[in-house]
């Protein structure tokens, strides 16, 4: 059976909630990233959102899939 993948990007959060220690109360997220994955350590392919967020949903750099 192929794994259940949910993938969650929220605008301008950060790491600056809950789950990853921080103060902010988030209750629904800290229950659901304590019974899947949290990403500690992970890296961007690009400095802004947009093309950030498009090369994760098209696994293509920016520049190719038009997120200049």
């Amino acid at each position: 059976m192929p794994p259940n993948i949910l993938y969650l990007n929220s605008h301008d959060t950060g790491r600056y909630i809950q789950p990853y220690g921080y103060p902010v109360s988030t209750p629904h997220l800290q229950a659901f990233a304590s019974q899947g994955v949290l990403f500690r350590q992970a890296f961007s392919i690009a400095p802004t959102c947009s093309p950030s967020r498009a090369a994760l949903l098209t696994g293509r750099h920016p520049h190719c899939c038009g997120m200049h």
